[in-house]
């Protein structure tokens, strides 16, 4: 394989896996692992490091490879590191007029249209669809199947759960979870549970 760059990631477990293999995609080879998890020892070939090393391959770029979002947020607040270009799977769809930003996720056969915007560490998860102009900022992640239709808005680090469907020009908050297969069809607020269909809120999350 020809390697087009060197990279750090940090997390070892199964969205960490995903992630690597996106990043093979794109011939780009993890030099280097990170995870908090003593038990936690390898990953593929490689020694996992336990503790976070500034000074390790100091120039090079880095990746949060956890899939839980506040967790992701904590991780990317404390690394030195500058934050990687995106890792895209060859078989995703993102259009030329879309917008990726460093740290995001763009998985195994997902789409991202024209116009949209994704801010930084977002995850788009296998077979996910973002549609035009659709809006998604920092630590959001869309589940595998879900769908997010024309000039959605999603607030920083919501959850949008496997198979959910989210109708056209929507809003929703901040740190909101929508539960797996929900349909959203109303504006959401911050901090809250969706579920069902219609998705409706269902209780408030202590802290956002």
């Amino acid at each position: 394989m020809k390697v087009t760059e060197e990279i750090l990631l940090y997390g070892a477990g199964g969205h960490a896996r995903v992630v690597a293999e996106c990043l093979h995609c794109q011939e780009r080879r993890i030099v280097a692992v990170f995870d908090d998890n003593p038990e936690v020892k390898r990953f593929g070939k490689m020694d996992v490091h336990h503790q976070y090393q500034r000074d390790l391959f100091a120039e090079h770029a880095i990746l949060i490879g956890v899939g839980d979002n506040r967790l992701r947020r904590q991780l990317a607040s404390r690394v030195y590191h500058p934050f990687a270009d995106a890792a895209r799977h060859r078989s995703a769809v993102i259009s030329c007029r879309a917008e990726v930003g460093k740290g995001s996720m763009v998985m195994h056969q997902s789409t991202i249209q024209t116009g949209a915007f994704l801010g930084q560490h977002v995850i788009v998860n296998t077979g996910a669809i973002v549609d035009h102009d659709c809006e998604l900022e920092d630590f959001v992640h869309v589940g595998p199947g879900a769908v997010l239709c024309g000039n959605v808005s999603v607030g920083e680090g919501t959850l949008i759960g496997a198979g959910a469907t989210v109708a056209p020009g929507v809003r929703i908050g901040f740190w909101a979870k929508i539960g797996a297969g929900a349909v959203v069809v109303r504006d959401i607020p911050d901090g809250v549970v969706v579920t069902g269909v219609p998705g409706r809120v269902i209780r408030k999350l202590e802290t956002l």
